[in-house]
């Protein structure tokens, strides 16, 4: 089955982590392999504010919706005293062999 939410929160934060680290290398390997190209968007500042940003947000601790080898998680976002600012957007993950890697975002 697809990967349990707290699982799903390591991808999360591995992925966002890396990108504000500006390591490109390590956000790929999270990343579905079609995905990886687009990943150039996010080097240099502007792509390191938007992570540091996604680190706020976390994945839900719903079940995620499964459909056609894909799973989606929902996200919270928080402000700065912790209290959750919104429902965020969604994380869309799938299989590429053995292992679960980020397929999109806002999917």
């Amino acid at each position: 089955g697809p990967p349990s939410p707290e699982a799903a929160q390591e991808l999360w934060v591995g992925f966002w982590s890396a990108l504000a680290r500006g390591d490109l290398r390590e956000a790929q390997e999270l990343t579905h392999s079609s995905m990886r190209s687009g990943l150039s968007e996010f080097v240099g500042a502007e792509g390191q504010a938007l992570a540091r940003a996604s680190l706020r947000c976390s994945i839900s601790m719903e079940p995620p919706v499964v459909s056609a080898g894909q799973a989606r998680y929902g996200t919270r976002c928080f402000d700065d005293s912790g209290t959750v600012e919104s429902k965020g957007g969604t994380m869309g993950l799938t299989r590429e062999g053995d292992v679960w890697r980020v397929l999109c975002f806002g999917c």
